[in-house]
């Protein structure tokens, strides 16, 4: 069987398209308003690294791990440090990002929060994850320089920079190139792409948090995504582009629910009739 990530983003011509880019435009428009209602004082480098600390906590309970050993063993340090790698490589030549991301996966191989080898290295050996039936570990590499190619590009708009993050994501959950730990490497690589299209991810709310909160449903919409082509009208690539167009739908409601969850808050605490609310900790998103 030929394994393609064929359609990369919803087709030009795709009826639901425009539907999608105004969702991306009023989602970019919210995060701008979330930034400005921010006081300045909530804006520094102490509220930054409690976003980023929010983030990486929260991305390692998606992947099951207990709240105490996301805040007190290597977990937490190791993300950090794996964060950075994505964040120094940026603005890298798009095939020199897979290095960036094998980079990120060692840092986590090396402090022992990701299981089994090689560290740094794609996986060996075929795996299923839940429902989903991985490529065969003969084809993640070719797999990764389409994916690269297909991604690396600069979209037009903030809004279609967006939705390329977001499908991004699911394929390189599609690929599950490494043996471990792909879950939080695309979660990193899903959080510096919304960074680098203008996005404040990770400044003034996160995505993992968000993600977290609504679970099952991030679960369930990246299923939608690794369906097969239903049929002559599903698209012209090897999988659902009816799928992907939902997945793309759920994720821009998830992240927008968790912008103006973080306004709704940001706007309370900025009146001086309302008390402040007490800022939650990530291990308590549900």
């Amino acid at each position: 069987m030929d394994y393609h990530l064929t359609p990369p983003r919803p087709a030009a011509g795709a009826p639901a398209l425009a539907g999608l880019h105004r969702e991306a435009e009023r989602l970019v428009a919210d995060d701008q308003a979330l930034s400005m209602v921010m006081p300045q004082d909530r804006r520094d480098c102490s509220v930054q690294q409690h976003m980023v600390a929010m983030e990486l906590i929260a991305s390692n309970l998606i992947e099951g791990l207990t709240a105490a050993h996301s805040r007190e063993t290597a977990a937490f340090a190791a993300l950090q440090d794996a964060r950075e790698t994505l964040i120094a490589a940026e603005s890298a030549d798009p095939n020199e990002w897979i290095d960036a991301l094998c980079r990120a996966h060692g840092r986590l191989a090396a402090a022992g929060v990701v299981d089994g080898g090689p560290a740094g290295g794609f996986r060996r050996e075929d795996v299923a994850v839940a429902h989903h039936v991985a490529p065969p570990a003969a084809a993640v590499a070719g797999l990764m320089g389409d994916w690269a190619a297909a991604y690396g590009r600069t979209p037009a708009s903030t809004a279609a920079a967006v939705l390329d993050a977001l499908c991004a994501h699911h394929r390189l959950l599609f690929i599950h190139p490494f043996r471990d730990g792909n879950g939080r490497i695309a979660r990193l690589d899903l959080e510096v792409r919304l960074q680098a299209a203008g996005l404040h991810c990770g400044a003034t709310w996160s995505l993992s948090a968000g993600l977290l909160r609504a679970e099952a449903r991030y679960r369930a919409a990246l299923a939608q995504a690794d369906a097969p082509r239903r049929g002559d009208l599903d698209g012209r690539g090897a999988l659902s582009e009816a799928g992907l167009v939902d997945y793309c739908e759920a994720m821009l409601d998830l992240i927008h629910r968790e912008i103006t969850r973080r306004y709704s808050r940001a706007a309370k605490r900025a009146r001086p009739d309302q008390e402040a609310p007490r800022e939650e900790a990530p291990w308590n998103c549900g």
